[in-house]
């Protein structure tokens, strides 16, 4: 009897503290990657092949060494920017890797939401810009930032405002950093 794998589940945390584990290569027939799967992994870069049509909350947290996550473009439900996981619309930023280098970032122009803990522990950046079009920031979107870490928008977006000052975070409007 041959084995298939289909998902990795939800709830098992499949790969959690594999801080070894740097690079895996997930059989084109997953459909799903759950809950946590890759939890505290050692993983560097995570690729999300086109039969991948879910992927569960913090399927890659708390993953530092994580640079990238690319997917495959024919995904019918995700895409990648630059190596940043957004859903295929790209509305929803989802999960900026915990290792990538940049200092500043830029949410695209049309992203609506930031998912929760989308940007957790990010030790690199110090500010993101983001666009007038957001009307949503999940849970502890930026939870774990560096002290000096500063949002930035265009305009005066109340929802940033709040989330600002209830998470204790820098803000500046003008839309520009400098």
């Amino acid at each position: 009897s041959e084995f298939s794998l289909k998902y990795i589940e939800s709830g098992t945390s499949a790969f959690e503290d594999c801080g070894s584990l740097t690079e895996i290569r997930i059989p084109d027939r997953v459909t799903k990657i759950g809950k946590q799967a890759f939890y505290h992994s050692g993983l560097t870069a995570a690729d999300v092949s086109v039969f991948v049509t879910e992927i569960g909350d913090k399927a890659y947290y708390h993953c530092d060494a994580l640079q990238e996550i690319r997917v495959d473009p024919e995904n019918p439900n995700y895409c990648d920017v630059d190596g940043v996981l957004f859903n295929k619309d790209k509305t929803v930023l989802l999960k900026y890797p915990e290792d990538k280098k940049d200092k500043t970032y830029t949410v695209p122009d049309g992203v609506t939401e930031i998912a929760a803990e989308a940007f957790m522990g990010k030790r690199h950046l110090t500010s993101v810009v983001l666009p007038e079009s957001l009307t949503k920031i999940g849970y502890d979107a930026f939870l774990g930032r560096p002290r000096r870490f500063r949002l930035v928008c265009a305009d005066d977006n109340e929802i940033v405002r709040q989330y600002a000052e209830h998470y204790g975070i820098t803000l500046e409007t003008g839309g520009t950093l400098e």
